[in-house]
């Protein structure tokens, strides 16, 4: 398996709660006018679990809010998770100009830190959140805890980059690389995946389900997946060309292929179906639904 080339992110003691909250203090005022920039898929994989009136959806690490607006329209009751004062505030702000504040609650505990919604979660979103997060491993454990049968995860997050963007984002407390999503292959085996190679970096989409439930077999594969897969391979970095390409493997258990897809411009486009997050954008900032909530 061809390890991610991105440069090593910094040790975890450089990130956590507190360099979190240091690093918003400022970031916070600017985020909802800087981030469509790059933050793609975050709509799409808030859409893509289809929440409905009776469900809890957790958002963990809902930063500044900007899905909690989707995820409360299905009628489902959502909590946002977010342990920075900075941009909890700034979501708090958000949901009442929406007049969600009723519909819509807000955590400041950090996840994994406590069995509160053990067994309760019936829909739960990591948005460009889990990366972010040293402790992956117990939070996805406490996130497969808290799921209830039939329940689904949907993740949105960088893979690598490469260049200028690597070093970008790896001063903003972001570990890029392959262990979180090997992790969830694992932690949630039936699941889809999307991997989209964007300019200088690559980003992931993750949807996985939990056994038991309607909510099993719900949504249709956004790649084919062989019941045997598992584990995907990403075969590696390459420098970036104008050409938008980007390759699965899947193998098996024993390492052999069971299936490749290879893709260029021609056929993929940048963004998962249905996402016009970044046709949103212009001129500098993203156009939201009516009632634009961005800060001032």
């Amino acid at each position: 398996m061809a390890p991610s080339t991105s440069p090593a992110s910094p040790s975890p003691d450089s990130r956590g709660p507190a360099a979190l909250e240091s690093f918003y203090r400022w970031h916070a005022t600017i985020y909802d006018v800087t981030r469509p920039l790059i933050l793609f898929g975050r709509r799409a994989a808030a859409a893509a679990l289809e929440c409905g009136p009776d469900h809890l959806a957790l958002d963990v690490g809902c930063g500044t809010g900007f899905n909690l607006a989707t995820l409360a329209g299905t009628g489902a009751a959502v909590v946002g998770i977010e342990c920075t004062d900075a941009m909890r505030r700034r979501a708090a702000a958000r949901l009442a100009r929406l007049g969600l504040v009723d519909q819509v609650a807000l955590d400041r505990r950090p996840y994994g830190r406590h069995r509160g919604y053990e067994g309760r979660a019936d829909r739960i979103l990591f948005s460009y959140s889990l990366s972010m997060i040293p402790s992956f491993a117990k939070v996805l454990e406490r996130a497969r805890l808290d799921l209830r049968p039939g329940g689904r995860i949907a993740v949105v997050d960088f893979l690598d980059a490469a260049g200028p963007m690597a070093w970008g984002l790896e001063r903003s407390h972001v570990a890029l690389g392959c262990d979180r999503l090997h992790l969830l292959s694992g932690v949630f085996p039936d699941h889809d995946l999307q991997i989209v190679h964007v300019g200088l970096w690559r980003y992931y989409t993750f949807y996985g389900r939990v056994e038991g439930g309607a909510g099993a077999t719900a949504h249709e594969p956004i790649a084919g997946r062989s019941p045997a897969c598992d584990r995907v391979v990403m075969t590696g970095w390459e420098p970036p060309t104008r050409r938008c390409a980007m390759r699965i493997e899947l193998v098996d258990e024993a390492g052999w292929p069971l299936q490749v897809e290879e893709h260029d411009e021609e056929e993929l486009d940048p963004r998962p179906e249905g996402d016009d997050e970044a046709a949103d954008f212009e001129g500098g900032h993203e156009n939201e639904e009516e009632g634009d909530d961005r800060p001032a």
